[in-house]
């Protein structure tokens, strides 16, 4: 019976695993976009104040609004990474998960019987 229970619970696991394959690809993608928006805002941050430290009227004009846009793209970059972050999070639990199912899964395959590894 315990063989059984393993095989069920290592191929769970395994189709689990399989189904967060995509969403991690997202999470990575979504981590460099959110990397990109960061340091455009730095690029954007130093042109703007160049900007105004160099320029004349309609040249601090400008570089007023660059500034504004790149503190815009800071808070794009931060909101983004602390969501990145969480959603990292939530995907190591669902990991950690996957990993439990199939190490316990194992341990009853070797070991013929129900009982825990940490036991």
């Amino acid at each position: 019976m315990a063989k059984i229970a393993c095989v069920v619970s290592t191929m769970l696991g395994l189709i689990l695993a399989g189904d967060l394959i995509w969403p991690l690809i997202l999470n990575v993608s979504d981590l460099l976009i959110v990397t990109a928006f960061g340091l455009g805002a730095v690029i954007v941050f130093r042109i703007g104040s160049k900007m105004l430290s160099e320029s004349r009227s309609i040249g601090k004009v400008l570089g007023i609004f660059v500034v504004i846009l790149s503190l815009v793209l800071t808070a794009k970059f931060i909101f983004g990474f602390i969501l990145s972050f969480v959603s990292f999070m939530i995907m190591g639990v669902q990991l950690l998960g996957v990993w439990l199912l199939i190490w316990i899964g194992m341990h009853w395959y070797r070991q013929g019987a129900f009982c825990f590894p940490w036991r």
